[in-house]
């Protein structure tokens, strides 16, 4: 008798071991290690400078202030191939340098066209 209720109560304890087991393979996939987040950061700075690239491009910044338009497309293009290359510093550098000019253009463009 004692044997049969040891089983019918190890046995729920046994599922429950199992299913918490099972639930732990997913976490560790959703989990991001710190080299991960410092290549989601460079990306998002290139993608942030690209937004601000497309903006400028979009207000005429060409032609009303091409200084600070040709230096942040060359910024964002450096930026581009840093983070091709896998460069750890140069990225957000260059990338936050084309978004500082895109701005600047896009201020300018604004003033000019009064």
């Amino acid at each position: 008798m004692r044997t049969r209720t040891m089983r019918i109560l190890w046995l729920p304890l046994l599922l429950g071991a199992l299913a918490g087991c099972a639930g732990m393979e997913g976490s560790r996939q959703t989990m991001e290690t710190p080299r991960q987040r410092a290549m989601a950061a460079r990306f998002h700075a290139v993608e942030n400078a690209r937004i601000s690239f497309v903006a400028a491009r979009a207000a005429g910044c060409e032609t009303a202030a091409p200084f600070e338009y040709y230096m942040a497309q060359e910024y964002l293009q450096l930026a581009e191939h840093e983070l091709a290359e896998g460069d750890k510093i140069g990225v957000i550098e260059f990338a936050e340098k084309s978004k500082a000019h895109s701005s600047k253009a896009i201020e300018t463009a604004k003033g000019g066209i009064r």
